[in-house]
C-alpha cells in the first residue's frame, strides 16, 4: 500500500487507487504527517471539524478510524493513549517527471 502525500492526495493499493470519503481523507493525511507518532484525539477533532466541533465528534472519530482499520487493516492504525498512530510506516522519496513526490509505505519489517 502505497500514500502519495505531495502533489495530490492518493492512496493506491497494488497499483490500484483507494477512494475515500473527505472526513476519512483528512483523518489519513493527518496521521500521515505524523507517521509512528501518536496525535491525539483532540487533535484529530481540531483537524477535521476546527474549532466548533460537534458534541458526537469523539464518537464521529472512532468511527472514522474504524472505517480506515476496514481498509487499511485494522493492525495499522494502533489506539494509543491520548490518541492514535498509523504504525511501521517508511517514508520514500521518488522523482516523477515534473516534481519529486514523497511516498509512504508500510514496512513489515518494523514491529
Amino acid at each position: 500500500m502505497e500514500f502519495r502525500i505531495l502533489g495530490p492526495f492518493e492512496v493506491s493499493d497494488r497499483g490500484r487507487e483507494l477512494r475515500l470519503g473527505a472526513k476519512q481523507r483528512a483523518l489519513l493525511a493527518m496521521l500521515l504527517v505524523h507517521a509512528n507518532e501518536v496525535v491525539s484525539a483532540e487533535r484529530l477533532i481540531d483537524g477535521l471539524w476546527g474549532e466548533r466541533p460537534p458534541e458526537t465528534a469523539p464518537t464521529a472519530l472512532q468511527v472514522h478510524v474504524s472505517q480506515l482499520r476496514k481498509l487499511l487493516g485494522a493492525e495499522r492504525i494502533e489506539t494509543r493513549p491520548p490518541g492514535y498512530r498509523l504504525r511501521n510506516l517508511v517514508c520514500v522519496k521518488t522523482r516523477g517527471n515534473k516534481h519529486a513526490r514523497r511516498v509512504v509505505r508500510w514496512d513489515h519489517n518494523l514491529t
